[in-house]
């Protein structure tokens, strides 16, 4: 059984705020270990179809229902703030895995997905192929969400030496909220560096160091918007940021933008219900 803190609910603010008719459900963690999320949107006629989309470490299965055939994607965490196309006025319904459950469903390796950034829904998925037809037929999001909850107990569990290993290293790095070292979470196991390195890589697809800074990203960007902290109460946090600039630095590199600049394009509009 899976061990993490259910705090982690990594966010994409900019799905939320460029998106009509968005909807969420976030399943409790006694339902599923594998889903973070539900979501479901469309992009209005007006809209360009681009979304921006944030790092968060998860891996996201989304499905086209209104095309002639049902499309699904799987789609990797981008390792920057980069935009995704979408076809206009076409109805989208997404899953977001939490970020060590891809290979439950999943054939391939998530480093794989990371290299492509989006596959096929029908090559990789460990799932029936009429997943698809079956999403399509249904009425509303309450019954996506669900008939994938059904089915997704169905899955049989993934536990075994290197996963009790990964949980427990997660687990360190969601209750610190990213803060933790890699040399905390190497002394915590009792397994060297670069053992944890190899079990993130294989699983994650990030490094752990990687992988704590978009934790500690998406904790730090979910605290502004739901008006926790400013931006200049970040640095005051223990051991959030040795100074102003490094923590300039490691947030551009992952949003390409400041973040002045990017609070002042979420903050447009008042969305954030998350």
């Amino acid at each position: 059984m899976q061990i993490f803190s259910s705090n982690f609910r990594p966010i994409q603010p900019e799905m939320v705020k460029g998106t009509n008719e968005y909807m969420e459900f976030k399943p409790h963690k006694n339902d599923s270990d594998l889903i973070s999320l539900f979501y479901q949107f469309k992009i209005s006629h007006s809209e360009k179809g681009a979304v921006p989309v944030i790092p968060d470490g998860c891996i996201d299965i989304l499905f086209n229902l209104d095309a002639l055939e049902p499309i699904g994607l799987v789609a990797a965490s981008p390792t920057y703030r980069r935009e995704e196309l979408f076809i206009k006025d076409e109805l989208y319904f997404g899953i977001r895995l939490f970020p060590d459950q891809g290979q439950q469903v999943l054939t391939c390796s998530i480093k794989e997905i990371i290299k492509c950034k989006v596959v096929p829904f029908t090559d990789v998925s460990r799932i029936g192929m009429t997943v698809l037809d079956e999403l399509r037929d249904l009425n509303s999001f309450e019954e996506r969400v669900r008939w994938v909850l059904s089915r997704s107990r169905l899955l049989p569990p993934t536990t075994h030496y290197e996963k009790n290993i990964l949980n427990s290293c997660l687990d360190k790095i969601y209750q610190s909220n990213g803060l933790a070292s890699a040399r905390e979470i190497s002394t915590e196991t009792g397994y060297s560096d670069r053992y944890i390195r190899n079990i993130f890589n294989e699983y994650i697809g990030f490094s752990p160091k990687q992988f704590s800074q978009i934790i500690r990203l998406q904790s730090n960007i979910s605290k502004i918007l739901h008006n926790q902290l400013q931006v200049d109460d970040l640095l005051d946090q223990p051991n959030n940021y040795y100074d102003k600039s490094h923590f300039y630095k490691d947030f551009k590199r992952y949003m390409l933008l400041t973040p002045k600049e990017y609070f002042d394009i979420v903050r447009e509009k008042a969305v954030f219900g998350m």
